[in-house]
């Protein structure tokens, strides 16, 4: 059965209660007889921004009736007082000095929280029974850094996370005193924050790995590593720290550690009671989210380092048949297929795509269907794979992200002549069209929010408006279909909005991609397929503009790269769907082929080129951002393939293309 990947989750977002702590801090500081100096240092926001958000308003985290909860901003306030403490205390164990000026702050901190909590709670609470016992948890975590230092059994590992936030239960412990939880609520929320600690903990080794065998602080990656080294047969001592520091990742350490923590934050979420507290259920899937983020960045990573070193940078001999190369450009990319039919290309902040991928790669190789057996049986094995892996009817980049209208034209046009063609989800697809007749990329603007853990007011409008270059999909995905009734209007919508959105150049812009290349040859796939004149008199328009952007040596490139052979080949392919166009532009063509043909690598691919692009959520116009530097991570950037399939299926497709329409 296909492995299924956890999916990102979406949650209710609001408001970020940050500003508002800010302020309420502020005011309290500035009340208390200290110096302008100290009071600075009580209410930096420097420390507020660099620390976790959700201790600016923990105790809300566990208290159902926020509304009633009056003694809850007091709470909060104290609860980060005494936080600050502990990390200023902190970081002057680790770091060996004495600063006489950290010890103030932090006993400052202490003095005005314990003058908080006496307001609240009195002298004769049962609540400083809590309070010392986890002061005691606390003190056994600090004394058991050193001992557990190879203890690799996940049961201490979770007593030793758990005592390490104790302070956390307090704000459990004092929403019981004060009547906000009862004791069957107050167990399971002290149970679900140990297990989302011991989540915490994992992300935090793994981040703080050669810091902590630095100075041999207990780590659990530290020592699961340790003990897979010696069961290679390798000697710790013979490897230092930052080669540790990579073993963890390429050994497969973190990986398992991370899919841990996603089975300590199941655990976690399951442990709320029934009854509310949806504020903590949100804390946990943003915590999920982001384990889940990390997961498939390290899987992304280690694989783009394994490929990188597969792919040759060889140029082949020209001497070559067309349909050599071609069959070797299949090899390759059946060879790439991964067990359950998928392919894998572009890494970016969300992992390595392979629904999207699959689908685009798919789309390519309908060309091929009938060529042979083998071919037509991966084929099968791909199309399978996308049936087994939508989501509410959709697909997303990736079998763990959210659903988006592009990755599931991709789905769709590659199920396109499948027997199991699946209606439902097209139907569902074809409901996205906007009011413009367009296509946006997302279309929840909130559920997107969430998915990259962002609060309600985080701008989205770049990602959610109506964009050429997925409406450009999405027509040739219409214009591939049955004519239908029930789809002829939208379909009609849709070309007046592409009419609208062409350029004086001719072209069509692409928001995702470094040229309009992209969005203009799928318009012109599918004005091949549809009797509409005024599409196709847009379309004659666009095939001018289209050539002045060719070099010399019949290549296309963008404005970063003169020569891509992705481009190069999306101009051919869709140029050779056609007659006329083709013999319209013959003399352009052929030497577009040629430069294809004599840039085919010895394994069969070509090379690709950093063409997509991700602009930041906000950013309505790309061509508004003056700077894409090519990288991996991070948003305004370009991204390159990481194994050459979308340019290798396009070229592959296109060479055979050109040879059918010009045998």
């Amino acid at each position: 059965m296909l492995e299924r990947l956890t999916k990102i989750k979406t949650y209710p977002i609001r408001q970020s209660p940050i500003p508002a702590f800010k302020n309420k801090l502020k005011q309290y500081v500035d009340q208390l007889p200290l110096t302008d100096h100290i009071r600075q240092f009580l209410a930096d926001e420097t420390f507020i921004d660099q620390n976790p958000g959700y201790y600016t308003h923990y105790p809300f985290l566990f208290c159902k009736n926020v509304e009633n909860a009056a003694n809850l901003k007091h709470l909060t306030i104290a609860g980060f007082l005494y936080y600050k403490s502990v990390i200023i205390l902190d970081d002057l164990f680790d770091n060996d000095k004495v600063k006489t000026q950290s010890f103030l702050i932090a006993s400052i901190c202490q003095e005005e929280s314990i003058k908080i909590l006496t307001s609240l709670f009195g002298l004769k609470s049962k609540f400083w029974s809590y309070l010392n016992q986890r002061k005691a948890e606390y003190s056994l975590a600090i004394k058991q850094d050193k001992d557990l230092i190879l203890n690799t059994s996940l049961k201490a590992f979770e007593k030793q996370a758990d005592c390490k936030s104790a302070f956390g239960k307090v704000a459990i412990d004092a929403l019981r005193i004060l009547g906000y939880l009862n004791e069957d609520d107050h167990e399971l929320l002290t149970k679900s924050h140990k297990y989302y600690y011991a989540a915490f903990q994992i992300l935090d080794d793994i981040d703080d790995f050669k810091e902590d065998l630095k100075i041999e602080q207990y780590n659990i990656a530290v020592s699961l590593l340790r003990k897979e080294m010696v069961t290679r047969g390798m000697s710790p001592e013979n490897h230092p720290p930052y080669e540790q520091s990579k073993l963890i990742y390429l050994m497969g350490i973190a990986e398992k550690l991370l899919d841990q923590a996603i089975e300590y934050l199941h655990k976690s979420e399951q442990l709320i009671p029934d009854n509310g507290f949806e504020n903590w259920r949100t804390e946990i899937n943003k915590f999920h989210n982001l384990v889940i983020s990390r997961k498939l960045n390290i899987q992304g990573f280690i694989k783009k380092t394994q490929i990188s070193l597969k792919l040759s940078k060889e140029i082949m001999e020209n001497n070559i048949s067309l349909e050599n190369q071609v069959n070797k450009g299949l090899k390759f990319i059946f060879a790439n297929q991964n067990e359950y039919g998928s392919w894998n290309e572009y890494f970016n902040d969300a992992g390595m795509s392979d629904t999207w991928a699959t689908g685009f790669i798919l789309s390519y190789l309908h060309e091929f269907d009938t060529k042979n057996g083998l071919i037509r049986s991966n084929i099968q094995k791909g199309c399978n794979f996308l049936l087994n892996t939508k989501e509410d009817l959709l697909w997303g980049y990736n079998q763990s992200w959210i659903e988006d209208t592009d990755s599931s034209t991709f789905a769709l046009l590659a199920l396109s002549n499948h027997e199991l063609f699946p209606i439902k989800s097209f139907h569902s697809w074809l409901s996205l069209q906007k009011s413009s007749g367009g296509f946006s990329t997302y279309f929840d603007e909130k559920a997107l929010a969430s998915s990259i853990n962002k609060e309600i007011d985080y701008n989205v409008d770049g990602w959610i408006k109506d964009h050429v270059c997925v409406s450009a999909a999405a027509l040739y995905l219409l214009s591939i279909l049955k004519s239908d009734q029930s789809i002829d209007k939208q379909r009609l919508a849709l070309i007046n909005f592409i009419k609208k959105a062409q350029l004086s150049s001719g072209l069509w812009e692409s928001y995702w991609w470094t040229s309009p290349i992209y969005s203009t040859t799928y318009i012109i796939k599918a004005a091949t397929r549809l009797d509409d004149k005024a599409l196709k008199n847009a379309v004659e328009k666009s095939l001018n503009g289209l050539f002045e952007l060719q070099n010399s040596n019949g290549s296309f490139g963008d404005q970063f790269t003169e020569e891509s052979p992705f481009y190069t080949g999306l101009v051919v392919e869709a140029c050779c769907s056609s007659i006329s166009y083709f013999e319209a532009f013959k003399n352009e063509i052929e030497i577009a082929v040629d430069w294809l043909r004599n840039n085919q690598t010895t394994d069969g691919t070509w090379k690709g080129t950093p063409a997509l692009r991700m602009p930041s959520p906000e950013i309505t116009t790309p061509e508004d951002i003056s700077t894409w530097i090519e990288e991996t991570k991070g948003l305004n950037i370009r991204v390159n393939e990481i194994n050459r399939l979308f340019s290798t299926v396009v070229c592959t497709t296109s060479i055979s293309k050109y040879y059918d329409i010009s045998s």
